[in-house]
């Protein structure tokens, strides 16, 4: 691979993480303005569903990858709870 071509990946690179990242900014913010919107988002990351999870617990529903994260969060706000114990 020559440094010309190298030099293109790194660029594609970048521009692709670019993109990535501003539809995540942007999700985060339609589920700020409405956890509901958490059903409409294809690429659910964990900070997306736990914005929406602390908004309501019933957005619980709409996450696509229920991490235990995910439930702590939930939970926490839910009850009061600022640390839980998970029995093994």
């Amino acid at each position: 691979m020559t440094e010309k071509m190298r030099e293109r990946l790194r660029n594609l690179n970048i521009k692709q993480n670019n993109i990535l990242g501003t539809a995540i900014n942007e999700d985060l913010e339609r589920v700020k303005q409405d956890w509901r919107n958490l059903q409409y988002i294809e690429n659910q990351t964990n900070e997306v569903c736990i914005e929406a999870v602390m908004q309501n617990p019933r957005a619980i529903d709409y996450v696509k990858n229920k991490t235990p994260e995910i439930y702590l969060k939930m939970f926490e706000n839910c009850f009061g709870f600022s640390q839980i114990i998970l029995a093994g």
